[in-house]
């Protein structure tokens, strides 16, 4: 994987820095300085885009976290909880009231499963 992205690099580099290469009066150590800087950078880029990509979802995570009901809820109902400072969309177990302390207990899709603490 490590030498596709660095081919990738290399001739990202070359296509972006031609001209320069040979259509200058640029000397050639300060034109291989320069392509050698490019391609450092787009390996940096290109090894952040697999960082992400390679990320797994952190929802499964969340479970047994602790969040705040953004608007009251309904029993198996949707509604809106504040967690980390974000709103997400959950289900409640119970009926719960707006600013309840809640407890996350699973996942339905991209829904959490809340109950009151």
């Amino acid at each position: 994987m490590a030498k596709i992205v660095l081919f990738i690099a290399l001739i990202v580099a070359i296509i972006f820095l031609s001209p320069l290469i040979f259509c200058s009066k640029i000397s050639t150590a300060i034109s291989l300085a320069i392509i050698l800087i490019f391609i450092l950078f787009f390996l940096f880029i290109i090894y952040k885009i697999l960082k992400i990509w390679g990320k797994k979802p952190e929802i499964g995570l969340l479970i047994g976290e602790e969040s705040e009901a953004y608007e009251n809820i309904k029993a198996g109902k949707d509604g809106k909880i504040l967690f980390r400072g974000e709103l997400w969309n959950a289900i409640a177990e119970e009926d719960v009231k707006k600013g309840e302390k809640l407890v996350i207990t699973g996942k339905d899709g991209y829904r959490l499963i809340v109950r009151k603490k």
